[in-house]
C-alpha cells in the first residue's frame, strides 16, 4: 500500500504520495551524479533524497513564523547538550544546503551571499561528523557527515542543477503543483503524472 504523507502548500494541508516524491528525487539526484560524474556513498544519495523529500513540506521549511538565523541555530547548538546539539547542527547544516542549493537566486537580495550558507553548512556537518566519529554504534552517520562536509560544494551545485531543471521554473513540479491545489486542473493532473507526481486530495479531518 502506497503511503501518503502531508504537504502543505500556502499553509493548506495538502498530500501527495512519499514513493512518488521520492521516486522523483532519487531519479534525479542518480541521473544528475551520473552526469556530473560525482560519487556519493549510499547512505549520503539516500540523505539527500529524505532531505528534498521533507523540505517540500512547508512545515519543515518553516517550522514558525520567524526566519531561522544560522548564527543562532550555531549559537544555539555550542550552548546546547549532545542530544540538542546533534539536533540544531542538523538542523544548521540541512537548512544551508537547501537554502544554498535550492533558493540561492533568493540570496541576492540578501546582506549575506550564497558563500556564508556553503561555509555554515560545511561547518555544521563537519562538527557532526567529529561527533559521529568517537561513536562507534554511528559509523554510518560519521560516513554521511564526513561525505556531505568534504562534497559539500558540489551537493550544493547538484541542487543548483535539479532545481533550475525542475524546482523554480515557471512549469516546475512545485508549481505546477500549487497550480494544480488551486485550480483542480486535469491538465495539470496528467503532467505531474507524467512527471512521476501522483497528487490526490485528502479530507482535512483525517489528518486529525
Amino acid at each position: 500500500m502506497k503511503k501518503a504523507v502531508q504537504m502543505q502548500v500556502h499553509h493548506d494541508p495538502k498530500t501527495i504520495l512519499e514513493d512518488s516524491v521520492d521516486h522523483y528525487f532519487l531519479k534525479a539526484i542518480t541521473d544528475q551524479l551520473l552526469l556530473q560524474e560525482i560519487s556519493l556513498h549510499t547512505h549520503t544519495k539516500s540523505y539527500l533524497v529524505t532531505l528534498l523529500t521533507q523540505f517540500t513540506q512547508t512545515s519543515v521549511l518553516y517550522p514558525s513564523k520567524e526566519p531561522e538565523s544560522l548564527a543562532i541555530l550555531y549559537l544555539q547548538s555550542q550552548q546546547a547538550g549532545q542530544e540538542e546539539r546533534i539536533q540544531r547542527l542538523k538542523r544548521l547544516g540541512d537548512l544551508a544546503l537547501c537554502i544554498a542549493g535550492l533558493w540561492a537566486d533568493s540570496l541576492k537580495r540578501k546582506v549575506v551571499d550564497v558563500d556564508y550558507y556553503i561555509n555554515m553548512g560545511q561547518g555544521a556537518y563537519g562538527s557532526l561528523s567529529d561527533i559521529f566519529e568517537k561513536q562507534d554504534k554511528h559509523k554510518k552517520n560519521q560516513t554521511i557527515y564526513q561525505e556531505l562536509t568534504h562534497k559539500f560544494s558540489l551537493i550544493v551545485e547538484l541542487f543548483n542543477i535539479i532545481s533550475e531543471g525542475s524546482l523554480t521554473q515557471d512549469k516546475s513540479t512545485l508549481r505546477l503543483y500549487d497550480r494544480w491545489v488551486k485550480t483542480g486542473s486535469e491538465r495539470i493532473y496528467k503532467t505531474l503524472c507524467n512527471q512521476g507526481i501522483i497528487p490526490i486530495k485528502v479530507d482535512k479531518k483525517s489528518w486529525q
